[in-house]
């Protein structure tokens, strides 16, 4: 599986990142996901587990929760 970013332009997809080698003509399947930016909230709450985990287990958080 290949992902890459789009413009919706014109009634046309613009690709804004490279393209795989496709041969012309050639049909491929295509799922269509707004970009959402890392500081939106839905993409805080679509984030992984192990997202997650990379930023919140860490000494620092563990200290200030340390109270609790």
């Amino acid at each position: 599986m290949v992902t890459i970013r789009v413009r919706y332009e014109n009634g046309h997809f613009v690709p804004l990142d490279p393209l795989p080698d496709l041969r012309e003509g050639e049909v491929i399947r295509a799922a269509l996901l707004r970009d959402l930016s890392e500081d939106s909230a839905i993409f805080t709450m679509l984030a992984s587990e192990d997202v997650l985990r990379r930023d919140w287990d860490t000494p620092e958080e563990d200290e200030a929760w340390a109270h609790l």
